[in-house]
């Protein structure tokens, strides 16, 4: 399944980019909203094949995934890698200056099933595409609104 969100950003791009390869920041983002996060590859910030290792909770059941930086191309994008038990998922975040204080943030991932129990789930989640697709773009504005945060002034 593959969702897809743009978001506009009233920051310049250059500053947008900053705040999303501060991973520290990030991390610590993450560890206030419940989840556990393991540096697998310490390494500094934005080096290519920095990796995670994540644990939350989803459907009251503790899960585990590994996440993975796959591109950084400065100024531009990310893209990232992760799987879990049954999933895998690719996606990355693109930029795009539409200003001089004006950035389009697209956000893409793509779930793949890893096994017949997580491509029959996939299946169903199709029929509610909708509902997802407006959920994860609720989640990317939210992000996006966070990202300014950690930008700072």
């Amino acid at each position: 399944m593959k969702l897809s969100a743009r978001e506009d950003i009233k920051a310049p791009l250059d500053r947008v980019y900053a705040s999303l390869v501060d991973f520290d920041a990030l991390e610590l983002q993450g560890l206030r909203r419940g989840l556990s996060i393991d540096r697998i590859e310490p390494s500094m910030a934005g080096e290519l094949g920095l990796a995670w290792q994540v644990g939350f909770d989803f459907r009251g059941k503790a899960r585990l995934a590994r996440a993975e930086v796959t591109e950084l191309r400065p100024g531009k994008a990310v893209s990232f890698q992760a799987s879990g038990r049954d999933y895998s998922c690719q996606g990355g975040v693109e930029l795009t200056g539409l200003a001089p204080c004006l950035t389009r943030m697209h956000v893409t991932v793509n779930m793949l099933p890893e096994t017949f129990k997580a491509r029959l789930v996939l299946f169903c989640m199709g029929f509610a595409k909708g509902l997802f697709s407006r959920r994860f773009k609720a989640r990317v504005k939210s992000f996006a609104h966070r990202l300014l945060d950690v930008a700072g002034p």
